[in-house]
């Protein structure tokens, strides 16, 4: 870090300016992933290029290649790391599913990020309360949705930002979580969402809906569409 220090600002700018010129994929995708490393291993001399840097990773997310929004996502949430100001960010990317949601591969790279911003408590401990509520409203509605892509993502999501929820909020998301629909894809949502809540909730918030989480995963068991396979 200390020898590649002096020669950071010299690599970074340039490779900030080419990323969105008219390249190849897999040149974006090259340089995202370069950019990504140089915040990694030396953040600190990046504290001035941040605005920058910020604007390119979003920017990728938005991009029709898979490899070039998975680089900017990665990117995105090591950089975050260094800032003290999360909301504009975090609440940016929950407006921006909102407006892709005739591009389903889009909106879900934008729930992905979302989850990965959240999933790191030193990061989304410095998220406003607010957002974190409208950013859990925003997941909920979409870890029913009908297209696999976003309902996977929002709901493998739903556990990183609930880990923020007070003892009472958690409760209600549960139970909000353990309501019956006749649709195989709301059940199979809503089983994905239980099992993020258990992954990322601490066991005291959570053991006292144990025996009624239980008891949905076993009646879906039961059934025979893709959420009994999904739990097998």
């Amino acid at each position: 870090e200390k020898a590649l220090g002096p020669f950071v600002i010299k690599i970074t700018g340039p490779l900030i300016r080419i990323v969105n010129d008219r390249f190849p994929s897999s040149v974006k995708s090259a340089i995202l992933e370069t950019l990504g490393l140089l915040v990694k291993k030396s953040g600190k001399f990046l504290k001035a290029f941040m605005p920058q840097l910020q604007t390119t990773f979003v920017k990728a997310l938005n991009d029709q290649d898979a490899s070039v929004r998975e680089m900017g996502s990665t990117a995105l949430v090591r950089l975050m790391t260094l800032s003290k100001r999360i909301d504009p960010v975090v609440t940016e990317l929950a407006n921006a599913t909102k407006a892709h949601e005739d591009e389903l591969d889009i909106q879900a790279s934008m729930l992905q990020t979302l989850g990965g911003i959240l999933a790191d408590v030193e990061i989304g401990s410095k998220v406003s309360e607010n957002v974190i509520q409208d950013v859990g409203a925003t997941l909920l509605s979409y870890c029913v949705d009908s297209a696999d892509a976003v309902r996977k993502a929002a709901s493998g999501c739903v556990g990183a930002v609930a880990q923020y929820y007070s003892a009472e909020g958690i409760q209600k998301l549960i139970e909000e979580l353990l309501e019956e629909s006749d649709e195989w894809y709301i059940r199979e949502g809503s089983c994905r969402s239980l099992c993020s809540v258990y992954k990322f909730c601490k066991q005291e918030q959570v053991k006292d809906r144990f025996d009624d989480v239980s008891r949905f995963a076993t009646k879906l068991l039961e059934g025979e569409d893709n959420v009994s396979t999904f739990l097998h």
